[in-house]
């Protein structure tokens, strides 16, 4: 930060105590509040140089790091059309809600026909309030847990085709986005439990590098939606099938990791 004293950057600021002071000295060194995790003791925000220098200096901040990309991951269009799903399955999902931090989600026939089960969609990227998906990822995600086949006549539909749909976008149009904003959609999606049902956090994304002070952080509020019974599903990622391939936030023991 010495480097570019003018710039400023986004960062994680872990306190013990007195949040809202911590976010006043943010305005009063011309920062930019984002948002905060109440869960982790954190607040994000976009500091310059100065600014973090002089928040650093107060004892009630335990640290601050700068937040972190994840990315979305998949597999290839041949690889995944191997796959078969056996249509004459009881699952229907019918009265449980999948929340999906993602890409975002397009209202889709299959499921918004004959009636729109994407009950709630939160725009972290753009503050949109009207569901859209300028990558893709979230919408084929979407549809592989709850499509309901109508517009190609039951021939593809998802897993549990009468399920709802929650969809935070967190990622943006090239599938990068701020651990930051996964940590807050996390936290949001649980404190909303007893309105929504929301039974599956489906996280389809990764952590290319190892950080400890992040992995922390996700292991936290994982841990608290096991307690409030909420499943956080997660990739084992996009590395090669290797012995030690699987990394940071997916060798969560609090959350399912699947291939």
């Amino acid at each position: 930060i010495d480097n570019r004293p003018n710039d400023k950057f986004r960062v994680l600021i872990k306190y013990k105590k007195f949040q809202e002071n911590i976010i006043k000295k943010i305005s009063s060194y011309s920062g930019d509040f984002i948002n905060k995790i109440d869960n982790c003791n954190i607040v994000t925000a976009m500091l310059n140089a100065r600014g973090i220098k002089r928040i650093i200096e107060y004892p009630e901040v335990e640290s601050i790091s700068f937040d972190e990309y994840l990315f979305v991951c998949g597999t290839s269009v041949l690889t995944a059309n191997k796959l078969r799903l056996n249509t004459s399955n009881a699952l229907s999902g019918c009265g449980v809600t999948v929340a999906i931090i993602d890409t975002g989600v397009y209202p889709h026939n299959d499921l918004t026909t004959p009636i729109n089960r994407i009950v709630k969609f939160v725009d972290l990227i753009n503050g949109s309030n009207f569901p859209y998906d300028d990558n893709g990822h979230g919408t084929a995600i979407a549809g592989v847990i709850a499509g309901n086949g109508s517009k190609s006549s039951n021939l593809y539909r998802g897993v549990a085709k009468e399920a709802n749909i929650i969809s935070y976008k967190a990622f943006d149009e090239t599938g990068k986005g701020y651990i930051s904003d996964i940590l807050f959609s996390m936290e949001s999606i649980i404190n909303e439990k007893e309105q929504t049902n929301v039974k599956i956090i489906c996280m389809p994304f990764e952590t290319l590098n190892s950080n400890i002070f992040i992995e922390n952080l996700f292991y936290k509020i994982a841990s608290i939606a096991k307690d409030n019974n909420i499943l956080c599903i997660l990739p084992s990622g996009s590395n090669k099938n290797l012995d030690g391939s699987i990394k940071g936030i997916a060798l969560s023991e609090d959350c399912l990791t699947v291939s």
